[in-house]
């Protein structure tokens, strides 16, 4: 009988869905609330990439997230005055300071193939928007990091206004990415209406970057607990 119980747990497991994706964990972050979203830049080779549908997705995928306030890219661009622009990160700062912002994310699409399986690569950039006091070992660390190699350079000088940072890429090809995907399709929808296969979640391209904007934000949520910034 005691042989029979793991039997029992994986036939249980299959009946109930993951858990995972069906709740928002909170904001860990303290000095982090009102969170700036600045307009995606297109470092790929293809022009004729949307980063204003990929942008609007991912502010509404981070207003999910309890504890977070989130400023829009549209009203980023309403708050330039004439002839402003957003290069550098001095920039950023002073239009984030502008909207009282308390971080700003910055997000590069470095690589991106639309067809079905999807493929996306982003580099990500979480910056506050008063600089905090670093040592030189944690500066030496982000220097390290894929912090210098985002949308911004950033200096050593304002390695104080990092929180996170880091490169990654989602293919669809892969077979983890796809079991993540099924996941996240099951927990959008109710029992009913969940899509079947993940193929057809990922066939819808407004679908394939919500949940890459999903995989986004919880990667900066859960590093908090290991970074501890």
């Amino acid at each position: 009988m005691r042989r029979a119980a793991p039997f029992l747990l994986i036939a249980l497991s299959a009946c109930f869905p993951s858990r995972k994706y069906r709740e928002y964990p909170p904001n860990p972050y303290a000095d982090v609330r009102r969170i700036i979203v600045l307009p995606f830049a297109n470092m790929t080779e293809d022009s004729r990439l949307d980063t204003d549908e990929m942008t609007t997705i991912f502010a509404s995928e981070l207003v999910k997230f309890p504890g977070f306030e989130v400023v829009r890219p549209q009203m980023v661009r309403a708050a330039l005055q004439e002839g402003e622009k957003i290069a550098t990160l001095d920039d950023a700062v002073r239009v984030a300071r502008r909207l009282k912002g308390d971080a700003i994310v910055a997000v590069a699409v470095t690589d991106h193939d639309p067809y079905d399986p999807p493929r996306t690569a982003l580099s990500i950039q979480w910056l506050r928007t008063s600089a905090r006091a670093m040592s030189a070992q944690d500066i030496d660390r982000l220097i390290q990091s894929a912090t210098w190699r985002g949308p911004f350079s950033i200096t050593r000088a304002q390695a104080g206004y990092v929180i996170d940072a880091y490169e990654e890429m989602w293919d669809a090809h892969n077979r983890n990415v796809r079991d993540e995907i099924k996941k996240y399709a099951d927990a959008q929808y109710g029992e009913g209406t969940a899509y079947p296969d993940e193929t057809l979640f990922t066939a819808v391209q407004e679908r394939w970057i919500q949940f890459v904007s999903s995989q986004v934000i919880l990667r900066f949520i859960e590093r908090k607990g290991t970074r501890g910034a």
